[in-house]
């Protein structure tokens, strides 16, 4: 039931029309709609030029989102005021919001707007584990820099984000790949209830009992169907709190045998879903210099397992972080060697493993970035890494909508191909330029595994490019999940106000 006094709904109603303007009777705009909010939630709107406003715009994590100029910035405390803030959105029909956990989206308008309002969920950031010892709950606005300290202290975690600046709410609705998906699936895979507020204000439970639909959809759906304003998972034992990793940098005169490692680990005959490895080829354009970094991780305190000493044998190694670690201090380092506050655009593409294609797939990524970086000072990597197992048939309660058949291993035969590209340069032409890079970069690794019968849909959306990639099509479910948001958003609201992210144009 909605948490909030039935007299709430015609009190943002009344708000609403003391705001319109008589004469025209027109419904508000984005200026309007918060002033609106400011009314009620005076301490948790602020507008261009306020300190929190700035600071709001300031904490995204890529330069193309904290460019962006919302109206107001409003920053709810509970599912009672997400509920009120729908309630004052859906009455104001021409205004446009977006959703915001973390700030990591590297699409713009993914998680800020311009000149419409931003819900900024950063206060719903609460981490409680349950008396269980095993059940967490945690506030969509969390990151999971917030989440892994306290986990780690009772030797549990979650299959969260790699970078403790991530938000839980967009990874955990993405999907989410982490230390421990190549044995626990999609981070949302471990969710066993969602509080999520729908466009009609009501605050309602979603898990395999109740809701069932909504629950699976919501586990890719992004924001699409609701905002989550609170996740309850499932965590996972981690022997004596840590685990082991780290990253090995090497020089680029290595590549040959850092492809065949790499083939050699998805392709051996005695598969350790424990292991896990991403491999970035680098081209850092300030230095015109190229180099390898693989960061290796193991899901127990089990220093140089056999299953990653393809990797670990590679010398010459220019810097190793290798050691026995709790897993707040792994995430905390990869969020260290990250690159925020540039421009950046993500795509990604899924391919079949064989023992060439990872070959021709660097061969395309070094002939863009000799392209790339004859006329723009660009940083970009090429990442290859797995995709997650898929939920057991046994256990429906992990269903998620990402369409992989239970008996598959795409943990196994597939490889996720990720190009990520940062510059600083705000050119309009530079961004153009970069940005069909990469989808350029993408289409020829598609058409090389078409060629060699190796090509997958898949597009995961998290990494997902927006103008030129569809990872919702890429499931098979969209059929599904638009049947869902016809059910749960009648009206359409997160379809033409929450204009940002991945759409299901229901």
């Amino acid at each position: 039931m909605r948490p909030l006094s039935s007299g709430l709904h015609l009190r943002a109603l009344h708000l609403l029309l003391a705001f319109c303007t008589p004469v025209t009777s027109q419904c508000p705009n984005g200026d309007q709609t918060c002033r609106v909010l400011a009314s009620r939630l005076p301490d948790q709107v602020t507008f261009p030029g306020d300190e929190g406003y700035d600071a709001s715009l300031s904490s995204y994590a890529y330069l193309q989102q904290q460019t962006q100029s919302p109206s107001c910035v409003v920053k709810p405390t509970s599912a009672a005021e997400v509920a009120f803030i729908l309630d004052v959105l859906r009455e104001s029909p021409s205004t446009t919001f977006a959703v915001r956990s973390g700030g990591h989206a590297t699409n713009r308008g993914f998680s800020n707007i311009d000149g419409g309002v931003t819900i900024d969920l950063g206060s719903l950031n609460k981490v409680d584990v349950h008396d269980d010892g095993v059940t967490v709950s945690v506030g969509t606005g969390a990151t999971w820099g917030h989440v892994y300290p306290v986990l780690d202290a009772h030797n549990r975690s979650l299959n969260g984000g790699r970078a403790s600046d991530v938000g839980v709410g967009g990874f955990l609705s993405g999907g989410g790949i982490g230390f421990f998906s190549l044995e626990h699936g999609f981070g949302c895979d471990a969710v066993v209830n969602m509080e999520v507020v729908l466009s009609s204000g009501d605050v309602i439970n979603a898990n395999a009992t109740s809701h069932r639909k909504l629950f699976k959809a919501l586990k890719g759906g992004q924001n699409n169907l609701g905002i989550v304003t609170r996740w309850d998972l499932t965590t996972v034992h981690v022997p004596e709190g840590r685990i082991w990793g780290g990253t090995l940098v090497y020089p680029t005169t290595t590549t040959d045998e850092q492809l065949e490692a790499f083939t050699n680990w998805k392709t051996g005959a005695d598969f350790d879903p424990r292991a896990s490895a991403e491999q970035s080829h680098v081209y850092i354009g300030s230095m015109d210099q190229f180099l390898v970094a693989t960061s290796l991780h193991y899901t127990a305190p089990v220093e140089f397992p056999e299953s990653l000493r393809n990797f670990t044998a590679i010398q010459p190694q220019w810097d190793s972080t290798l050691r026995i670690a709790p897993v707040a201090e792994f995430a905390a380092e990869v969020q260290a060697q990250s690159t925020p506050n540039q421009y950046s655009i993500f795509a990604t593409t899924t391919i079949k493993i064989s023992p060439t294609i990872l070959k021709t797939v660097h061969a395309l990524w070094q002939d863009s970035v000799r392209h790339l970086s004859s006329g723009a000072t660009v940083t970009s990597s090429m990442t290859l890494q797995s995709l997650p197992a898929p939920p057991p048939a046994d256990e429906p309660y992990r269903e998620n909508s990402f369409g992989f058949d239970p008996s598959s291993t795409p943990q196994k035969d597939d490889v996720l191909v990720l190009i990520s590209n940062f510059w600083d340069d705000p050119s309009v032409g530079v961004g153009t330029r970069v940005r069909e890079a990469a989808r350029r970069f993408i289409a020829s690794v598609d058409s090389a595994a078409e060629a060699e019968g190796l090509a997958k849909e898949f597009k995961y959306m998290n990494y997902a490019g927006a103008g030129f990639q569809s990872p919702l099509e890429s499931t098979g479910q969209l059929g599904f999940l638009r049947r869902v948001a016809r059910c749960y958003d009648g009206v359409g609201m997160f379809q033409r106000q929450a204009v940002g992210g991945w759409k299901f144009d229901v």
